[in-house]
């Protein structure tokens, strides 16, 4: 797998919400990072068959998809964050590359994901967001990006009551308490 370079800074802002969304429909995560401010619009991309990696124009992933069904990702046990993670501001040094496939690697419950990028070893884990986490190697080439926390979303309920949430028009958690009694649906 061909590396790819990060250019690893002191952090500049706190540490952004983040979250996976697995979407059963279409069998595939959808992994938002960070806010939707007008300062942060798509610019250029990290692209595979299998995932695509937005990023803004200062090099910051923004969202990530993953089209692999969780069928096909390898579970593997104790799939845990790194005890130690620090914030940085991670910017990605590729743009508009098509990379190879990765590996995808899972917990026994399917709510954490391991994104294998390359097979260097990792050295460094860097918070990409709160519950996505880059793995980073001495080279500063991206290793895997660990998703910790996935939710399982049935008609882009759950995403899109969290993009409203990072707007502030709805609290993340008063959203889930309701979701709760929306009986979900079955194709």
């Amino acid at each position: 797998m061909p590396s790819l370079k990060v250019r690893i800074s002191p952090p500049i802002q706190p540490i952004p919400r983040g979250l996976g969304f697995y979407q059963s429909e279409d069998e595939s995560l959808h992994v938002l990072i960070g806010g939707s401010a007008a300062s942060r619009r798509f610019f250029s991309f990290i692209d595979s068959p299998s995932t695509r990696f937005d990023l803004d124009r200062e090099g910051r992933i923004m969202f990530c998809e993953i089209a692999a069904p969780k069928k096909g990702w390898q579970t593997i046990e104790n799939l845990n964050p790194p005890s130690i993670i620090e914030a940085a501001d991670v910017r990605w040094m590729d743009f508009r590359k098509s990379i190879e496939p990765p590996e995808f690697f899972t917990n026994e419950k399917q709510d954490r994901l391991l994104i294998l990028l390359s097979h260097e070893t990792a050295e460094f884990n860097y918070y990409l967001a709160e519950s996505v986490i880059l793995q980073v190697s001495r080279s500063d080439n991206a290793c895997a990006l660990l998703v910790s926390e996935i939710v399982d979303d049935s008609a882009g309920r759950k995403i899109s009551a969290f993009k409203k949430e990072m707007r502030g028009q709805l609290s993340w958690s008063s959203h889930l308490k309701r979701m709760v009694d929306i009986p979900a649906t079955r194709s």
